[in-house]
């Protein structure tokens, strides 16, 4: 058996091209967001909210799937282990 690469599955509605936006909740250090928003910001993510209290910030983008495959480790580097992220 053999599997291959994830991709996005494109539908075409009303001859324009439409692709799954899925909502990314992250939690990290204070220290680390501008990090975080910067890697989104160049993956076409959109910032819904930002809330940020003494030490950590909470940040709700959209999102294009295929933009997020492939994130989680850069995330996790990036982080150092220490940021939360759903999906």
């Amino acid at each position: 058996l053999a599997c291959s690469s994830p991709e996005a599955v494109l539908k075409e509605v009303d001859g324009e091209m439409m692709e799954p936006v899925e909502e990314l909740v992250i939690e990290c250090a204070n220290e680390h967001s501008g990090t975080v928003i910067e890697k989104l910001a160049k993956r076409k993510a959109d910032m819904m909210d930002f809330d940020q209290s003494e030490t950590r910030s909470k940040m709700v983008f959209k999102i294009p799937f295929r933009s997020l495959l492939g994130y989680r480790a850069e995330f996790t580097q990036d982080t150092r282990g220490d940021g939360v992220i759903h999906s």
